[in-house]
């Protein structure tokens, strides 16, 4: 059952892009060549791995094969492929939207390349959910990272540029309509062959079709900022942080931070709506919780904000203040554009550097620091 997928050689592209395409053709749609080459070297030893043999990625791996053939990457074959995958896109896995994604994108046909681009990266995102499983949570990167390569090499003009990044942008704002009219008739499994826990034999539980849907829906609102559902119920006990919703206590444990946040500044749940995470809503804007642990010594305010004087620009103010109930040294940058300004307020403890930091339109200052300011009266170790 050993599969392999041979390189593609271009000889219509020029030596840039040549070499890009061999060199960087898709190592994660790799993963599933290799994935199953380990489950089929273990399996016949262990038959607890035969939960991997039943994950069905033969189509993507056929697909992936016919677009990395050695012929011309232009020829009637590939284009045939490419518009069954952009006219069907739910019946493919995300490596292989991608796959045609970029296929289009290289021929400059940006009004297919978007929808299948962005398709690609989010159902990924929504996969990776559905998992469970965060040893995969880097692979919409990798799928990222491939994209912005091929793009980098492309050599597009000012007004190709502008004309991919329209209908990328307008391919994001469209997603959830997309989404909600493209049949999911691939297994969504596929992700679990690029998990780092198939090494230890584990295999994983289906959750329910109405537990995918919750998930589904959770993703919608993320990628709109939509904070209207969030709720703090049956949140893993062993999460970074913690949060009572009657007093408004929010708290990382590891350093005894809390502080308290005020009804306009609501905690947000990580992706996989299991955890606190570091950022919080206010309206539609975020405020972020940066959080630096070093090992070898205690960090120095001093050094910390002699440094960011330094390095502030023309346009950035920096200066010391105190903060939380018990007067805790700490300094403000405020960097100003011409429509946003980013405030950070940085502090040490012990070992511990901290920095709670918001960007912003100039009209909504007074009201977002005068509630940011009651979190930081509060804040005590």
């Amino acid at each position: 059952m050993i599969l392999t997928i041979r390189l593609l050689t271009v000889k219509l592209f020029p030596i840039k892009l040549e070499e890009l395409i061999l060199k960087k053709t898709y190592k994660f749609l790799m993963w599933g060549s290799l994935a199953l080459q380990t489950i089929s070297a273990v399996a016949k030893t262990d038959n607890t791995l035969s939960y991997y043999t039943e994950i069905n990625v033969r189509q993507s791996l056929d697909m992936i094969r016919i677009f990395n053939q050695d012929s011309a990457y232009f020829d009637d074959s590939k284009n045939f492929y490419a518009e069954s995958i952009y006219k069907s896109p739910g019946d493919f896995t995300p490596p292989v939207l991608l796959e045609a994604g970029i296929y289009f994108l290289l021929q400059k046909d940006f009004e297919k390349a978007a929808p299948l681009c962005v398709g690609a990266l989010s159902r990924c995102d929504i996969d990776i959910l559905i998992s469970h499983d965060k040893t995969v949570v880097s692979t919409t990167s990798i799928l990222k990272m491939h994209l912005d390569d091929v793009i980098e090499v492309c050599n597009f003009d000012n007004t190709q540029e502008m004309n991919w990044q329209d209908n990328f942008e307008r391919a994001k704002k469209n997603f959830e309509n997309w989404d909600r009219n493209t049949p999911r008739h691939y297994d969504d499994r596929w992700i679990h062959l690029n998990s780092l826990k198939r090494y230890n034999c584990a295999t994983f539980s289906e959750i329910s079709d109405q537990e995918k849907y919750n998930i589904i829906q959770r993703y919608y609102r993320y990628i709109k900022d939509d904070n209207s559902s969030e709720t703090y119920e049956n949140l893993s006990p062993d999460g970074e942080f913690s949060f009572d919703p009657k007093s408004r206590i929010f708290t990382h444990k590891k350093s005894g931070l809390s502080f308290y946040l005020p009804e306009t500044i609501k905690p947000k749940v990580d992706f996989f709506g299991k955890e606190l995470s570091r950022s919080f809503y206010f309206g539609k804007r975020r405020i972020f919780l940066t959080e630096i642990w070093n090992v070898k010594e205690p960090y120095n305010l001093q050094s910390e904000y002699e440094l960011a004087c330094r390095e502030a620009g023309p346009d950035e103010i920096v200066e010391k203040i105190t903060i939380g109930k018990n007067a805790l040294p700490a300094f403000s940058t405020r960097l100003e554009d011409e429509d946003e300004v980013t405030t950070a307020i940085t502090f040490v403890h012990s070992n511990y550097y901290f920095s709670i930091d918001v960007t912003y339109e100039k009209s909504e200052e007074d009201q977002l620091l005068s509630n940011l300011q009651v979190l930081l009266d509060s804040l005590k170790f």
